[in-house]
């Protein structure tokens, strides 16, 4: 394992060590460093961490404990009996059964900001927040080295908690971001493709553009084709990692982006009564 000094570029100073160290365990697990199914050895990591001055030499081992026990915690890793702490290599199944219960808890968090972004319940500053982070996403998208590649997904992942977070509170931003652990190891894949996080950055674009417009109907599609649309990426392609196949979704995502209707008549119905029930701002 080896690290660099811009490997540190993006950390808060001010960080405990232990939360720097699971950023930097994450990002191997996005630059393929650690594999699904592959072993993490606490001695390694301590080792490796020491090596590259990320740790000090005294007491070095329990900030390292913690930051694996943080990510067994939100289920990036996982503990087996006899083979130890390994990246979590899900099943289609479960990928899928994490992947409904995301679009059901973001989808209603996504609706929510935007109910109250209508009601003049949320600060113009955070949405200042989420338009700068939607910049800095775009402006890492058609950078190609590492630390562009792990800086890209922690703020996707920034983007989706900071919704849940004003919506739901802690509560429901703690369970956005476990979530996003267990499907880290999917999700990771293709990601250093710069149509890949093109592709990305367009499907936050629609979906931004709809919290302003305080337009619930299209909140919904754009969550829901936003996380349905990188399974397609991940599983369904023949190589998700090669430009064609991803370029080749964007007509279907500009086509959505014109507000064309989509037959999703199950989240449509939800999303149309949840439109009824929601308190309106006054004419």
């Amino acid at each position: 394992m080896h690290f660099t000094n811009n490997d540190l570029e993006f950390e808060r100073s001010e960080a405990p060590v232990y939360r720097r160290l699971v950023r930097h365990i994450r990002s191997m697990v996005v630059r393929g460093e650690l594999e699904q199914g592959a072993r993490v050895r606490e001695t390694e990591l301590v080792e490796s961490f020491q090596q590259a001055g990320l740790i000090h030499s005294t007491a070095s081992r329990k900030p390292v404990r913690q930051a694996i026990s943080e990510l067994v915690r939100l289920g990036l890793l996982t503990r087996r009996q006899r083979a130890g702490i390994e990246v979590r290599s899900p099943e289609k199944s479960e990928v899928r059964a994490d992947l409904g219960l995301r679009i059901h808890v973001e989808s209603g968090a996504a609706c929510e900001f935007a109910r109250k972004l209508a009601a003049g319940e949320v600060r113009s500053t955070r949405v200042d927040r989420l338009n700068r982070f939607h910049e800095e996403l775009c402006d890492l998208a058609d950078q190609t080295d590492q630390m562009a590649t792990t800086r890209f997904v922690e703020v996707d992942m920034d983007v989706h908690l900071f919704i849940a977070r004003v919506a739901l509170g802690e509560y429901g931003a703690g369970i956005v971001e476990e979530l996003f652990h267990r499907l880290l190891p999917i999700s990771s894949r293709g990601v250093t493709s710069p149509a890949f996080r093109s592709a990305i950055c367009l499907e936050h674009e629609l979906l931004i553009d709809s919290l302003k417009d305080g337009d619930v109907l299209a909140v919904f599609d754009a969550v829901y084709y936003h996380l349905v649309s990188g399974v397609r990426r991940w599983f369904d392609g023949p190589n998700p990692d090669t430009d064609h196949y991803i370029t080749s979704q964007l007509p279907d995502l500009l086509r959505l982006m014109g507000r064309a209707k989509l037959d999703y008549d199950e989240i449509r119905q939800g999303a149309e009564s949840y439109r009824n029930t929601a308190r309106r701002p006054e004419e």
